[in-house]
């Protein structure tokens, strides 16, 4: 639900009732305590950011665990209707750049849009030119009506494109995974020279194979897309749609001064936000924050000990009423408190 707030397990804070109550018939409804259904909406959106950092050592941990990845770097740009991750770099220790070096290619037969009685290739993949040599070998126009058909055409169709462009720079095409009922294919192939990353390998590409999940198989896709949706929480509403919105949020993975550091390795994570949107004149926002990895234990203790619930009950604390919105107030001091501020 929207305007709804996960907290932490099944407790929740939902102000669906107040904003409706603001908003009215006409948008001018009456405050509630103080808000207009707008500062309401923010309010929410502000709570769901600062709850979802409560989850960021979790999405890290098999990055620390599996790999030399020590800080991740997103740029988020708005456009015209939509925006999202424009490039992804990622960095060791020394602040080196960590090269992902799988190209990756997906095709998928979909039927035409404006006559499905034809068929057409959906190719993406991570380079222009290798995108070119696949539309030269794969029909437009094939008429595939069987499972046993797709994988013949793909098959000889591979063949063919690595017969014309294999040299001694471009390695052979290979088979990821092939789903012949919806007609889809991942390729990969290894290459000696980085390709850029334009995106994490979320839940938004979940039928697309993406080399970081070839370079790095220790982590896993929920992972990656539990980053993502983090990277959006921390932007300000309205970014997607700002043309000339740019936007870099830096993850950066620092181990915590533990003598017991090898049995018990803990790290927090700093994380890092430059805004720049444009309206008129361009305005650029920053912001710097530490998540410590026992915040999730520090939140069970606060909600079970100052609150008085218990965090696995089912429990939904509602904006609209007062003896409610003092437990949701004491929830977002406790989330300024605990998330210290650099």
């Amino acid at each position: 639900m929207y305007n709804e707030v996960k907290v932490i397990n099944n407790l929740k804070v939902n102000y669906s009732k107040a904003s409706n109550k603001a908003f009215g018939k006409r948008g001018n409804g009456p405050l509630v305590d103080g808000k207009s259904w707008h500062e309401i909406s923010q309010f929410g959106n502000m709570l769901r950011s600062k709850t979802k950092n409560i989850e960021l050592c979790d999405y890290f941990q098999m990055i620390y665990k599996n790999t030399d990845i020590r800080i991740v770097e997103l740029q988020i740009d708005g456009s015209h209707d939509d925006g999202g991750i424009e490039g992804v770099t990622f960095y060791d220790e020394n602040a080196d750049e960590l090269g992902v070096h799988y190209e990756t290619m997906t095709l998928q037969l979909r039927k035409n849009y404006q006559d499905e009685t034809k068929q057409e290739w959906d190719i993406s993949g991570n380079k222009y030119d290798s995108r070119q040599q696949f539309e030269s070998i794969f029909d437009q126009r094939t008429d595939i009506e069987s499972s046993q058909e797709f994988f013949a055409y793909v098959s000889r169709s591979l063949l063919a494109v690595n017969e014309l462009h294999v040299t001694s720079e471009n390695n052979a095409w290979i088979v990821h995974d092939i789903n012949t009922q919806d007609r889809i294919v991942n390729l990969f192939r290894f290459v000696s020279k980085p390709v850029e990353v334009n995106y994490l390998p979320g839940a938004w590409h979940s039928n697309t194979l993406h080399g970081v999940l070839l370079q790095w198989p220790g982590v896993n896709q929920k992972q990656w897309s539990g980053i993502e949706s983090h990277a959006y929480s921390q932007l300000t509403g309205g970014w997607e749609i700002n043309e000339g919105s740019s936007n870099t949020i830096q993850y950066k993975i620092v181990e915590q001064d533990d003598a017991d550091l090898k049995k018990n390795p803990k790290f927090d994570i700093e994380v890092n936000v430059e805004q720049n949107q444009n309206v008129v004149d361009v305005n650029t926002y920053e912001t710097a924050s530490l998540i410590r990895s026992d915040h999730r234990d520090k939140l069970f203790d606060f909600v079970r000990n100052e609150l008085k619930i218990k965090p696995h009950d089912e429990r939904t604390l509602d904006f609209n009423i007062k003896k409610d919105r003092e437990k949701i107030y004491q929830l977002v001091e406790f989330f300024d408190n605990v998330g210290r501020v650099k």
